[in-house]
């Protein structure tokens, strides 16, 4: 009669030494790169699985409590949950289409979470956002910070940390190059290594506001 009992025990155990590092490694990218974990619908379901068998050992246990001794199908039943538990860090990752919604004052923004938009407000009143792109052909990039430019959108000038103003184009920074150009009463930006800078900074300037302006949506959509 031991036998089911000291295994479903010991797969509890197994379980969540099994399925805690898969949460912390979690927890880490949705800190760093949410908007990854915004884009895979099965990101949060492989984060909380660890919770399933601490609570399978705590219902067991309050059953076991309650009428003892338990049948055999019983912890059967709960080694089968804990099986299928232990497979999901397996689980392949399926894309959503999530935007990140951002405010450039009055003016709304929905961003693909693929460029890997950040620094926005989700309110109405903002002054800034950034999404991260690949060189030359703008397209986006969440995975990797090599060989890519964080563009930006904003009201004004950035002037802290000596950054570029309206008196200058490009300035380096932290062995990287900052550019903020006007255009109209908008202020667009690209920061990252300058070796990504083309000599022509008229073509990136031309793709950035042009890729920026087409996240604007019209309000009237809400």
């Amino acid at each position: 009669m031991w036998k089911w009992p000291v295994l479903f025990w010991f797969a509890v155990v197994a379980s969540v030494y099994w399925l805690g590092p898969v949460f912390v490694d979690h927890v880490v990218i949705e800190t760093y790169s949410p908007m990854k974990a915004r884009g895979d619908k099965l990101f949060y379901l492989r984060q909380t699985a660890v919770i399933i068998p601490i609570l399978a050992g705590v219902v067991m246990f309050a059953i076991w409590l309650w009428r003892r001794p338990l049948a055999p199908l019983i912890y059967k039943s709960g080694l089968l949950v804990l099986a299928l538990v232990a497979l999901s860090p397996f689980l392949p990752r399926i894309e959503t289409d999530f935007q990140q919604i951002y405010w450039i004052g009055q003016a709304r923004y929905e961003i693909p979470w693929q460029y890997a938009p950040s620094k926005g407000s989700i309110r109405p009143g903002g002054g800034h956002f950034e999404v991260r792109v690949s060189i030359p052909d703008m397209t986006p990039q969440y995975e990797s910070k090599q060989k890519t430019l964080a563009i930006g959108k904003a009201s004004y000038f950035q002037t802290s940390y000596n950054l570029p103003g309206p008196a200058e184009l490009c300035k380096p920074f932290f062995g990287k190059l900052h550019c903020q150009w006007l255009r109209g009463d908008v202020v667009y930006s690209a920061t990252g290594h300058k070796d990504l800078f083309p000599d022509d900074l008229g073509s990136l300037m031309t793709s950035a506001k042009e890729l920026l302006d087409s996240f604007q949506v019209s309000t009237s959509q809400e």
